[in-house]
C-alpha cells in the first residue's frame, strides 16, 4: 500500500513547471498546450492533474500561445512565461519563478498523467532526491548503439527504458545541475542527461502507458482512445 503523501509533502513544498513552449513541428506546427481531450485542452488537464499536489504552476509557452492563453486563466497560483529556444533553456526560465522544496517538470503533452504516478513520484523525490516513471522497452529484437553505419554497443533489452514526465527534484538539486550545465557548456535534450553527467543518481519508479506523449499526428488519436479505457 502507498504511504500517505501528506505525510511527508504539503502542496506548499511543491512547484510544477509545465513545458509547452514546444512549436510542434511533428505534429504539423501545432501547439500542443491547444489540443483536446475528454472536451478540455491538454493544458487544462494538465493543470487539473497537479493541482492537488502542488503550490502553484509555472506554465512556459512560445511566442504565439503567450498572445492569449495567459488570459484565459485568472487562478493567481498558474503563472505564465515565454519560454526559451531549447528546453533546456526553458526550464532554466521557468526555474527563475521557483521559490518552493521541490520542482516536478512535465510536457504539456502528456495530458494523461495518473494522480498515483504523480504521488509515486514525490514520494520517491522526498526519499531520493530526483525521480522519474520509466517504462522498460518491449522490444522482440536484439538491441544496439549505431554510428556512422556500424553497431558500437550491445544493449540489453532488461536495462533499457523509455523515461517519461512528470520528472520530479529537490529543488536546490535541480538548480545545482542546471548552473554546472551552464558553467560545462552542457547542451542535452533531456535535463536526466544532465544530471547524469553531473554524477547525480536518479530513481525510477514504473511509468504508464497511458502517460504517452503527443508527437506524432496518430498519437492524438491514440491519447482519446487511452482516455476512454482509463475511465
Amino acid at each position: 500500500m502507498m504511504p500517505e503523501l501528506e505525510n511527508f509533502l504539503q502542496p506548499e513544498q511543491v512547484t510544477t513547471i509545465i513545458l509547452a513552449a514546444g512549436s510542434g513541428v511533428r505534429l504539423g506546427n501545432v501547439s500542443k498546450a491547444r489540443l483536446n481531450v475528454e472536451n478540455k485542452s491538454y493544458l487544462d488537464s494538465v493543470l487539473c492533474s497537479f493541482q492537488p499536489f502542488v503550490r502553484t504552476s509555472i506554465v512556459c509557452l512560445n511566442t504565439n500561445d503567450m498572445k492569449d492563453i495567459p488570459g484565459q486563466y485568472d487562478d493567481p497560483s498558474i503563472k505564465f512565461v515565454e519560454g526559451g529556444n531549447t528546453r533546456q533553456d526553458t526550464v532554466a526560465i521557468g526555474m527563475t519563478r521557483v521559490d518552493s522544496e521541490f520542482t516536478i517538470l512535465h510536457d504539456v503533452a502528456r495530458p494523461l498523467c495518473s494522480s498515483n504516478l504523480i504521488k509515486e513520484l514525490l514520494l520517491m523525490a522526498a526519499d531520493k532526491g530526483a525521480a522519474v516513471p520509466a517504462l522498460k522497452l518491449e522490444s522482440r529484437d536484439s538491441l544496439a548503439t549505431i554510428k556512422d553505419g556500424q553497431l558500437i554497443n550491445p544493449l540489453h533489452r532488461d536495462q533499457v527504458v523509455s523515461v517519461q514526465t512528470p520528472l520530479v527534484f529537490k529543488t536546490d538539486q535541480l538548480r545545482s545541475v542546471m548552473q554546472q550545465a551552464i558553467e560545462n557548456n552542457w547542451h542535452e535534450t533531456g535535463i536526466i542527461s544532465l544530471f547524469l553527467k553531473a554524477g547525480i543518481p536518479v530513481s525510477a519508479v514504473d511509468g504508464e502507458r497511458q502517460n504517452l506523449k503527443v508527437t506524432y499526428p496518430g498519437d492524438k488519436e491514440l491519447i482519446k482512445k487511452l482516455s476512454v479505457s482509463e475511465n
